[in-house]
C-alpha cells in the first residue's frame, strides 16, 4: 500500500510539473510588439511596413506604387539634418524561384555577371556608383526577428567618398533590400538611428494570399 501511495504521489508531482512547464513555455511565445516609431509607411501593394523618426524625412508614393518602377525602389528616407549626406532606401523584386534562399540571392547581388548585381540593379536615376567595391563578405544579421544577409561596400559620388551597407531578406520568391548609404566622414554618426529604423521594418499582408 505504501508503495502504491508513493507511485501515485510521484505521478501527481510529474503531472503538475508538466502543466507548469507548458504554461511557462506558452507565455514565452514571441509576438510582434507592433510599430515602434511614431511615423509609419504601410504599403499593402508591396507587403511591407516601415517606421521612421520624427527628425527624419521620407519620400514614398501614397498610392503605394514604386518611386522608380525600373529598379522597384519603394521608399527613401533620411535624417532631416543630413539630407543629401545619408540615405535609407528599400528596393524589392521577385526571383521567380520558390526554392531559392536569401543566401543564394545575395551571392548573385555580389556577382558582376548576374542581372541582380547590386551596382546595376539597385541604383537611382540610372547612375551606377563610381569606384564601387565590396568591403565585407555577406554575414547574417537579425532585426525585429527577420533574418538578413548583410554586405558592406564603398564608392565615390562626385568625387566624395561614401560607404554603404545593404541587407537582404526574403518572403517566398520576393526579395527586399534595405540600403543604408552615407558620406564616409559621417559613417557612424547616425548608426543608432539606422538600427532603430531597420528594427521597425516588418512584412504585412502575405497571410492574405494563402
Amino acid at each position: 500500500m505504501r508503495i502504491n501511495k508513493i507511485v501515485k504521489s510521484s505521478v501527481l508531482i510529474c503531472l503538475i510539473i508538466v502543466i507548469l512547464t507548458a504554461v511557462g513555455c506558452g507565455s514565452k511565445v514571441y509576438q510582434d510588439p507592433g510599430p515602434k516609431l511614431d511615423n509609419q509607411v504601410k504599403n499593402i501593394r508591396y507587403y511591407f511596413q516601415q517606421g521612421y523618426r520624427d527628425d527624419w524625412e521620407a519620400n514614398f508614393d501614397p498610392s503605394e506604387y514604386a518611386l522608380d518602377a525600373r529598379y522597384e525602389l519603394l521608399l527613401e528616407m533620411w535624417p532631416a539634418e543630413a539630407k543629401g549626406d545619408a540615405l535609407y532606401s528599400i528596393y524589392t523584386g521577385d526571383t521567380g524561384l520558390l526554392l531559392t534562399t536569401v543566401l543564394e540571392t545575395t551571392e548573385k547581388m555580389m556577382d558582376p555577371e548576374q542581372d541582380l548585381y547590386f551596382n546595376k540593379r539597385f541604383i537611382r536615376d540610372e547612375k551606377e556608383r563610381e569606384n564601387f567595391q565590396f568591403t565585407s563578405d555577406n554575414t547574417l544579421a537579425i532585426y525585429n526577428k527577420l533574418q538578413y544577409q548583410h554586405v558592406s561596400y564603398s564608392f565615390t559620388q562626385d568625387g566624395v567618398e561614401w560607404v554603404g551597407d545593404f541587407y537582404v531578406t526574403m518572403k517566398g520568391s520576393k526579395y527586399y533590400v534595405i540600403v543604408w548609404e552615407r558620406k564616409a566622414e559621417i559613417k557612424d554618426k547616425y548608426h543608432d538611428q539606422f538600427i532603430e529604423s531597420i528594427s521597425d521594418y516588418r512584412f504585412i499582408g502575405f497571410e492574405d494570399e494563402n
